[in-house]
């Protein structure tokens, strides 16, 4: 899945085109997206407990969810690596006449050249 830049670079532009605008009734797409790409790998296949999509009760009582994996080491050791992100956007006001392309990467790079 991973394997090439190139593999990894078209799901990072699979992941940027989901609309999960903060509040939106597409904002758990991206949650999703990240546990099934996830759930593709090896170790989820084999640990499918280590991989969980987890309930967020937000303020406006909205249900949304987040990710939590965690993977064990193949040996023993003393290290521990947290990795933590988020996944929703905020909003795509900031980019201003170019809002419409906020979730086209292919897009927005064209638009950004004509400037």
């Amino acid at each position: 899945m991973l394997s090439t830049p190139s593999s990894r670079e078209a799901l990072i532009r699979e992941l940027v085109r989901i609309p999960s605008v903060t509040g939106s009734d597409r904002e758990d797409e991206a949650a999703r997206f990240v546990h099934d790409r996830l759930a593709e790998l090896d170790y989820y296949k084999k640990n499918p407990s280590h991989l969980m999509m987890l309930p967020v009760e937000n303020p406006d009582g909205s249900v949304t969810h987040t990710v939590a994996a965690r993977m064990s080491p193949t040996r023993e050791t003393k290290k521990t690596v947290v990795m933590i992100a988020h996944y929703d956007v905020v909003d795509t006001s900031a980019y201003g006449d170019l809002a419409p392309w906020a979730f086209d990467p292919d897009g927005l790079g064209r638009s950004t050249r004509t400037l």
